[in-house]
């Protein structure tokens, strides 16, 4: 599905590249071909407004007395009525979106009244206050409009919202930009056409009009989301750098940017602002960066053109089901590792499981969507735990005569490593199936519960780990409840030493860092170096491998079943723990389901091997430097 979509348009800010020819002196029409020539397929046109068509000195507008404006009619009165307003204009173009617009935005004031005067000014009479027409738009402009078609690029339309806004004016504003040959509209301000009551009228509209919602990413207009919900099957997704942003950011690194976003957030429309004019060259320069963009997405595989929306999709009610059950059935043998429950009970609990999230299915397929893929990414990650063999390995005694042999501890860690992410991907698996919907690939809804999803499975681990649960498999559910409770006692009961305090800090810390970085908006920033970083891995690898996989998780779990081997069980349990770190974010990166699943397979498959690489190598020099020093023991007298 994502790959029948390679489509990327490459939209200008139309004002920009009007600016940027005027402070140039070069013709408008001449720099639109040249940047049509360098990729661009399209140019953003924001309606104008009364206020803006007064600012820019194309229109007048006073107070009146409504009545007709004649050649020795002053501006203004004493008798006028503040809430009229009189607007005057020397282009025809105008008077008629005025005369045409106004009449849809305020249908139940009084008919504008049109007069031609002898100076060959048009006049508009508005009953209502200047503050309510100040903010009203009056369409796209048509003469940048046809500029635009002229050289050869498609519009996206930008229009506002106004105070009052009725269902017959958004119908009319939907019209207005088919009529135009716009496909795409992004919403400027604050908020979207009939935020509060009339979101819904939106949506109809642009669904009868055949135009796709284009929504910013990382914006915040309120009613976006809502409209987006109710549109997920006609929205585009839009990445733009701020102008504020572009000050300070090179050529180069908003290339990477948008490189990165078409291809790791199935971004679809770029919305490209120019550097600022800052010397002779700006038309140049920002022709070079926007040809560098262009080539970017085309050497990943894109057509530049018009973006289309996906096609809609989602996983039939019934196969949901299916990997529902399939959760459920994980979750009961998770619980027989827990428990060892009598079978009777564990059937009761997979049956009474089913009802349930058939029931939910059937009411809010959605929310049980998010729910078995929640399930599933906190169920599988502890079931590779208890099913992988680690924790054999971490009551493993101290043996000397394997020294000599230390293929066998890798090969160990190996193959509990391999049965692990064995487990882990199958829960992915069930994510992405669970999340198989339109919705969740263009973002208007997304998986909730990032964090729970990998700091659950860690510390349903660490229960483990502390009862000992796992150590008194086969005996009845009560006998390993009651030695769990004599472990905890145990283990609650010994003196707090300076250094296990200090450890303890220690994993709190990472915890808070951990839990600081994950999620759809990260509280931690990136530094700079850490950014390089991540660049050349991009450049080298294509698909970046999360660092808390490849550096840490994954070297952390072959090191820690290498030394509980070694009877290092101490040590042995921090890595192991660490080692799991790895195996929720696998399982996370298939939650953002946004990204194309073609790119988490390959960043998955990238931090496996090079985390098994950088693994092996210090497994092996931690087996031969525990096997010196314990020769260096046996010299001992």
């Amino acid at each position: 599905m994502e790959h029948g979509n390679r489509a990327v348009e490459l939209a200008l800010d139309y004002e920009e590249v009007k600016a940027l020819a005027g402070g140039e002196g070069t013709p408008l029409e001449d720099l639109l071909v040249r940047f049509k020539s360098a990729g661009v397929t399209s140019v953003a046109i924001t309606e104008d407004t009364l206020a803006g068509l007064r600012d820019t000195g194309r229109l007048s507008l006073s107070p009146s007395s409504f009545g007709p404006l004649d050649d020795d009619s002053p501006s203004s009165n004493a008798d006028a009525s503040a809430a009229s307003q009189m607007l005057c204009t020397s282009s025809h173009e105008i008077a008629e979106r005025v005369e045409k617009h106004l009449p849809e935005k305020f249908p139940f004031t009084p008919q504008t009244r049109v007069e031609t005067t002898a100076r060959g000014l048009y006049s508009i009479a508005v009953p209502t206050s200047r503050e309510l027409v100040e903010s009203v738009g009056m369409g796209l402009d048509r003469d940048a409009v046809q500029l635009a078609r002229e050289a050869g690029l498609s519009v996206v339309g930008r229009l506002y919202d106004y105070p009052s806004i009725t269902a017959p004016a958004i119908d009319a504003m939907a019209q207005d930009l088919s009529n135009a040959g716009v496909q795409t509209v992004i919403f400027a301000a604050e908020e979207v056409p009939g935020y509060r009551d009339l979101l819904d009228t939106t949506a109809e509209a642009l669904m009868q009009h055949r135009v796709a919602f284009g929504r910013i990413e990382f914006a915040k207009q309120h009613g976006e989301a809502q409209l987006a919900e109710a549109l997920s099957s006609k929205v585009v997704r839009v990445h733009s750098i701020s102008v504020s942003e572009m000050i300070t950011m090179s050529p180069a690194e908003a290339v990477e940017r948008f490189s990165r976003a078409a291809s790791e957030r199935n971004i679809r429309l770029c919305y490209v602002h120019l550097f600022p004019q800052m010397k002779a060259t700006s038309v140049e320069d920002n022709l070079k960066y926007v040809r560098a963009l262009s080539d970017a997405l085309r050497s990943s595989g894109y057509t530049l053109s018009p973006a289309r929306p996906y096609e809609d999709f989602k996983t039939p009610v019934i196969l949901l089901f299916l990997v529902a059950v399939g959760v459920i059935a994980a979750g009961a043998l998770l619980l027989e590792e827990f428990i060892t429950p009598p079978r009777s009970v564990t059937m009761l609990v997979m049956v009474v499981g089913a009802l349930l999230i058939g029931a939910v299915l059937l009411w809010r397929p959605t929310q049980a969507a998010k729910l078995v893929a929640l399930a599933a990414a906190i169920i599988f990650p502890a079931l590779a735990y208890c099913l992988s063999g680690v924790d054999e390995r971490l009551q493993g005694k101290r043996n000397r005569s394997s020294l000599n042999r230390p293929a066998r501890h890798l090969g160990a860690a190996l193959s509990a490593f391999i049965k692990a992410t064995a487990l882990s991907l199958a829960g992915a698996l069930v994510v992405v199936g669970a999340l198989g919907d339109l919705r969740f690939m263009v973002k208007t809804d997304q998986f909730v519960g990032i964090k729970a999803s990998q700091l659950l499975p860690l510390l349903l681990i660490v229960l483990v780990i502390a009862t000992g649960l796992l150590e008194s498999r086969g005996a009845d559910w009560r006998s390993r409840w009651g030695q769990a409770r004599d472990r905890l006692e145990q283990l609650m009961s010994r003196p707090l030493l300076v250094g296990l305090a200090g450890i303890g800090v220690l994993g709190l810390a990472f915890v808070a860092l951990w839990m600081a970085r994950t999620g759809n908006e990260s509280g931690v920033g990136v530094s700079d170096m850490e950014m390089r970083f991540r660049g050349l891995l991009e450049q080298l690898l294509v698909a970046r491998p999360r660092t808390k996989e490849f550096l840490v998780g994954h070297p952390a779990f072959l090191l820690g079943v290498v030394v509980g081997g070694l009877g290092r069980r101490s040590w042995a349990v921090l890595l192991v723990l660490l080692g799991f770190v790895g195996q929720a974010s696998m399982v996370n990166t298939f939650c953002h389901i946004h990204t194309p699943l073609s790119l988490s397979l390959l960043r998955t498959f990238n931090g496996l091997w090079l985390g098994v690489a950088i693994g092996a190598s210090l497994c092996r020099y931690v087996i031969r430097l525990h096997g010196n020093r314990v020769a260096r023991d046996d010299e001992c007298p």
